[in-house]
């Protein structure tokens, strides 16, 4: 077991996200752009 899943963050922390004024950038960054980076082992922009 895992716990709640990746889907729990797109129907519950997100939309906290927003309500606590993080921007939509941002939270692409956090769920979107950083994960794709870990993942393919891509070097850190600088």
């Amino acid at each position: 077991y895992g716990g709640w899943g990746y889907a729990h963050l797109l129907r519950e922390v997100v939309p906290l996200m927003k309500i606590y004024g993080i921007s939509d950038e941002q939270i692409n960054t956090m769920m979107v752009e950083n994960p794709k980076r870990v993942l393919s082992f891509a070097p850190v922009k600088e």
